[in-house]
């Protein structure tokens, strides 16, 4: 995901944190579905969560 990052142009530095974050959260939310089994919910956060980095490599 980092070098996705970067190659639109997010620095190096920020792209492994954000990278980091968003593989993170990721994992949370595939496990907040599992146990939960609230697809609606999660889906809304995984979206929010996509709105997030879709704003920080527009402000790189």
């Amino acid at each position: 995901m980092a070098e996705l990052l970067q190659e639109r142009g997010v620095p190096d530095a920020d792209a492994v944190r954000i990278s980091t974050l968003t593989n993170s959260a990721y994992t949370g939310l595939q496990l907040d579905f599992l146990t939960s089994g609230d697809r609606e919910r999660v889906e809304t956060a995984l979206d929010q969560l996509c709105a997030l980095v879709d704003d920080w490599v527009t402000a790189a």
